[in-house]
């Protein structure tokens, strides 16, 4: 066997080496992606949310992986032929390269991360509402990646979705965000309207919101139980909501359903008598 064969044998094993090495260490580094829903993994399945951020962000540190061995390889396979201790010299220096980047930006503050996010955040905000929903989905991504539990970017993510009528994405994504929301609530007491105190959570308007988007959804895709459900589930957060009331009212009586639409208006006229739409709505049940 000729010096030229081995020196080729060598340069295709280290290059195999090497190519496992980065698959290696990208899915270590990336392996916190993975816990994005660690808290409620037990409970349920992993969310196509956390696949689809996973999938994404994968796909694209892959590509860079595939950047780097080009670096190494070269454009044609006469780059890979009489490199000898060149070659490997490379490899060494790359490693270098690739650990000193990897430890500075290990070494970035909390406080660097925390303006990163902000600055996506309002970027991918302002990109939603002038309906670029790619570039926006893109960047709260992007800061799910650097913070795995950030409810604004899981809101602006449902709300992503929704402008692009993905129903189901949107569906798992406001439902994790309720669970997070949940998750981060106190118990407090309040009084209500009537001056009666009453237990509830500190962040109940926020949590009745997410249930009101979730049976939105239901309503736009034709599912008017699943969303009468999720009207419900809101309205035990905010009782005497009128919103919450005048929705429960509404997908009522699309479903031909007197019992509660009657129930819902008598509660939303107690809340708020001056309502103008109750006379409207009483009219509307007795023609059931």
């Amino acid at each position: 066997m000729s010096i030229y064969m081995i020196y080729n044998i060598i340069a295709l094993s280290v290059m195999i080496v090497f190519l496992a090495a980065i698959v290696f260490i990208l899915a270590k580094k990336y392996t916190r992606l993975k816990t994005i829903d660690i808290d409620t993994i037990k409970e349920e399945k992993e969310s196509r949310v956390r696949e689809r951020i996973l999938m994404d962000r994968m796909k694209r540190k892959t590509e860079s992986g595939k950047k780097l061995v080009r670096q190494i390889v070269g454009p044609s396979t006469e780059k890979v032929k009489g490199m000898g201790s060149r070659f490997f010299q490379k490899l060494v220096d790359l490693e270098k390269k690739y650990q000193k980047e990897s430890n500075a930006k290990s070494q970035k503050s909390d406080v660097n991360i925390s303006q990163k996010v902000i600055k996506l955040l309002i970027e991918a905000e302002e990109n939603c509402k002038k309906g670029h929903s790619a570039e926006a989905e893109k960047q709260f991504i992007e800061v799910i990646s650097l913070d795995p539990k950030n409810i604004r970017a899981y809101s602006g993510l449902g709300e992503v979705y929704l402008q692009q009528k993905e129903y189901e994405q949107a569906l798992q994504t406001f439902e994790y965000l309720v669970k997070l929301n949940q998750k981060n609530s106190h118990t407090v007491t309040k009084k209500d309207e009537r001056g009666n105190e009453e237990q509830t959570v500190d962040n109940s308007e926020i949590i009745n919101e997410n249930f009101i988007q979730i049976g939105e959804i239901y309503t736009e895709m034709g599912n008017h139980n699943k969303a009468f459900e999720y009207f419900s589930r809101a309205l035990a957060y905010t009782p005497n909501d009128p919103k919450t009331l005048d929705l429960l009212i509404q997908t009522a009586m699309i479903m031909q359903d007197k019992i509660n639409a009657l129930e819902y208006v008598d509660r939303l006229e107690k809340v708020n008598p001056d309502n103008q739409k109750i006379n409207e709505y009483k009219k509307k049940i007795s023609e059931l």
